[in-house]
């Protein structure tokens, strides 16, 4: 046997080794793509009475990571930094809300539990009261025109 020969039989047999290697891999691939099958898109049919905790496909743990800049609590992997860019970013400290929305918020009384379990209700209908815009005013037509960015 020439060597020429001996080298193509031999790199016949490692490409056949190869191809077997990748087949079983992509097999594998396939397998574990399967499992989380289900989970494809499933933020788009998000039923809140479906108890994830148990499924083995969702592992996030809990929030014990606290940020060593901004003390804000995360996940194990969340990646570090991204809350405040590492310290780059301050936030000046939240107001005291006024009365009665500080009472409210609170969750002593009957009437502040009610709030707070419709809090994102209460947010939804009210959003567009507090509409920020400015208004230009003309002489001919009597609409409602806005220039600039929208805030509400």
């Amino acid at each position: 046997m020439h060597v020429s020969e001996s080298r193509s039989a031999t790199s016949n047999v490692l490409r056949s080794q190869q191809r077997e290697h990748n087949r079983l891999q992509m097999a594998e691939r396939r397998q574990q793509g399967k499992a989380y099958q289900p989970y494809n898109r499933h933020a788009f049919r998000y039923n809140p009475g479906e108890d994830h905790s148990l499924s083995r496909h969702v592992l996030i743990g809990t929030m014990t990571v606290v940020c060593p800049y901004c003390k804000t609590l995360k996940f194990c992997r969340e990646t570090k930094g991204m809350c405040c860019a590492a310290g780059k970013i301050k936030l000046p400290q939240l107001r005291e809300p006024p009365e009665p929305l500080k009472t409210l918020l609170a969750g002593y009384t009957a009437e502040s539990k009610h709030f707070l379990s419709n809090i994102r209700k209460y947010n939804s209908r009210f959003q567009m009261t507090s509409f920020g815009a400015e208004v230009i005013t003309t002489h001919f037509m009597p609409t409602f025109k806005m220039k600039g960015q929208i805030c509400y």
